[in-house]
Order: C-alpha cells, then sequence, then structure tokens
C-alpha cells in the first residue's frame, strides 16, 4: 500500500479535526456536571430582618450576603469551563500518539513492500538472464561440436544378372565414419551388423559394441575413417532378395564425446538394399526407430 504525501497531511487533518471536537465535547460535558452541582447546592438563607435586636444573634458563617455566593459559584463554573482539562489533554495526546504510530507504520509497510518488489524483480531478471545465458551457451555448444555420421556407402559382391546362386556368396559393404562438425569427435563405441531382414516391418534394432583396436577414435573436423564390413549371404536369403521378399540391412551405433567429454553423443544409422526393376536400389533412411542424431 503505498502512501503519498498528500492523503497522508488530509489523514492528519481530519485527526485533528476529531481530536478538536473530542476536547470541546468533553468540557461541554464537564460544564453541564458543574452546573447540576451548583443546582443541588443550597444556597444560604439570609437571616437578616429588620429587627436589630435579632440580627445581633446571627452566625457570621451563615450571614455572609447572596452576592458573595453568587461569584463563587460563577466562578467555579469559570474555571471548569475555560481551566485547564488534563484528561482531555492526556487522551488527545494518546490519540495523537497512536495516529503518529499508526502512520508510521503504513510508511514502514509501504517501504518493505516495496523492497520486496524490487527484490522480486531483480530475482526474475537474474532468472531470466541465467536461462538465456543456459541457452546460447548451449547453442554455441551445438554449433561448435563435432557430429559423427556414416557415408560412402557401397555394396558389393552382389550378383544381380543371377537368379539364383549354388553357393554362399560373401557381401562386402564399405563404408566411412566422417565428422561434419566443428571440433573433434572421439569415438568410444561402435556398434554394427549386416543383416537380410524383411522389406517391410522390419524387426526392432539390436547393437552389440564391438571393441576398437585403440579403445578410443579421434576424428578431428572433415575427418573420415574408412571401414569394411561383409556377410555371407545363403541361396534363401538370396531368392528372397531377389523376389523383393528381403533386403540387405546394414545399420549401426556410434557413441562419441567432444573434446571436453561432457555429453555423450550417440549417432544410429541404417542403410537398405533391396531390389528393384532388376536394379540395386539404396534407401539411406531406413525405419524410423533405427535413426538417431544427439
Amino acid at each position: 500500500m503505498k502512501l503519498s504525501g498528500l492523503p497522508f497531511l488530509l489523514i492528519l487533518i481530519l485527526c485533528a479535526m476529531f481530536l478538536s471536537g473530542a476536547t470541546k465535547a468533553a468540557k461541554t460535558l464537564t460544564a453541564e456536571s458543574t452546573k447540576s452541582a451548583a443546582s443541588d447546592y443550597p444556597a444560604p438563607v439570609n437571616n437578616t430582618h429588620d429587627d436589630k435586636s435579632k440580627s445581633s444573634s446571627i452566625i457570621p458563617s451563615l450571614a455572609q450576603p447572596a452576592e458573595t455566593y453568587t461569584y463563587q459559584i460563577e466562578n467555579y463554573y469559570y474555571n471548569s469551563v475555560h481551566g485547564w482539562n488534563w484528561l482531555g489533554i492526556v487522551a488527545a495526546l494518546s490519540t495523537l500518539g497512536l495516529v503518529i504510530f499508526a502512520a508510521w507504520q503504513m510508511c514502514f509497510v509501504n517501504r518493505s513492500a516495496k523492497a520486496t518488489e524490487i527484490a522480486a524483480e531483480a530475482a526474475k531478471k537474474s532468472a531470466e538472464v541465467a536461462a538465456n545465458n543456459v541457452i546460447a551457451t548451449r547453442e554455441l555448444a551445438n554449433l561448435e561440436r563435432p557430429w559423427i555420421i556414416v557415408s560412402k556407402k557401397s555394396l558389393i559382391g552382389f550378383p544381380l544378372e543371377e537368379r539364383s546362386i549354388i553357393s554362399p556368396i560373401q557381401i562386402e559393404i564399405s563404408w566411412e565414419l566422417t565428422n561434419v562438425g566443428r571440433s573433434p569427435g572421439l569415438i568410444t563405441s561402435v556398434s554394427k551388423a549386416i543383416v537380410c531382414a524383411p522389406l517391410i516391418d522390419a524387426p526392432e534394432p539390436s547393437y552389440a559394441d564391438d571393441p576398437l583396436p585403440a579403445g578410443e577414435l579421434l576424428i578431428p573436423p572433415s575427418g573420415d575413417h574408412a571401414q569394411t564390413s561383409r556377410k555371407d549371404i545363403s541361396q534363401e536369403e538370396f531368392a528372397d532378395f531377389m523376389t523383393r521378399n528381403r533386403c540387405v540391412m546394414f545399420y549401426g551405433r556410434i557413441q562419441y564425446y567432444d573434446t571436453s567429454r561432457r555429453d555423450l553423443h550417440v549417432t544410429r544409422f541404417c542403410y537398405r538394399w533391396y531390389i528393384e526393376n532388376d536394379r540395386l536400389m539404396l534407401d539411406s533412411v531406413g525405419p524410423r526407430n533405427y535413426i538417431e542424431y544427439t
């Protein structure tokens, strides 16, 4: 609650008017009480007679003139109305003290609320700045991070001119690990497999990590690492492949870090070769549950 200078002054003026009215009311009440007391007080009886013999026997304290008594009553009434009313003064000062204390308390509450509002606003701005810094840092890290993909894939060894084979044949797939990011990538594990899978409704992938010769493989930006994978194809698998019931699927998973080793990145890939119009076709996307880049 805010308390400006003008409303505060108006409040004090109203309080002063209230106190003035209360003091007048107290004085009026005192005067009325005094008048009531004077009316109840018995006036002295003038016992003066024309008989001079009896005047000498009157008690002097009761023989005071009526004018003297009236003067005393009027003087007492005047002091009661125009004199100091200490009870009213104490009540007025106490009320004024309470008003001043309430005004001070309102100012204190106003300042505390303002300070709390400023602190809350500062905390909100600090949180927003911190969140923006985190977002900016992460975006910068994504721009400068490594990105490992599988590229330059080729399938060798499929005798497309044959409709059937007598003995199993061996196919060969050449591929490369390529870093298309802006910082070196440190590969920690590689999992790959070649299977003859149904062309439609491929099964869920399963990954078995192959040990790396040196434990870890560092690929610089725009660098690559060539590899070759092989698989034996049986007569039944070859027949299903030639009739478009199956495809040759090459899939795998690569796990790697950036040079800070802070975040583990994962690349899951899948490529399929199949026959269409007596031609060998390549699907470089594969099923959705086989693909991932983090």
